[in-house]
């Protein structure tokens, strides 16, 4: 695979945004599609364990697409990949809460 360093597209910034939203989209399939068969609907959680653990796959899914992508452009090391990972799901996740808290979402996640 050529380097992405090495790419000479005027378009580099739309590229890596298309591919990276697309990476985001094709990682929270799974987990709907797992919800959907365990009735639980849109936009909603379940309770107890089974709604802890939901939530946080909910968040970390689509971190995790996106770093899967990643080796496209430029391979982080496991280290930096747990590390944005860990991050970013944490940011998802006070971002919700914060978004809750002025009114613009339903429920806290």
């Amino acid at each position: 695979m050529l380097p992405y360093r090495d790419w000479n597209y005027p378009f580099e910034g739309m590229l890596y945004g298309s591919i990276m939203g697309f990476a985001y989209v094709l990682a929270e399939l799974p987990n709907s599609l797992i919800k959907r068969r365990l009735d639980i609907q849109p936009g909603t959680n379940s309770s107890g364990l089974k709604g802890a653990i939901f939530l946080l796959v909910d968040q970390a899914d689509s971190v995790f697409g996106c770093v899967l992508f990643m080796p496209i452009f430029f391979t982080p090391s496991l280290i930096d990949s747990v590390g944005i990972v860990v991050l970013a799901t944490c940011l998802h996740l006070v971002v919700n809460f914060l978004l809750y808290f002025v009114g613009l979402k339903n429920q806290p996640a």
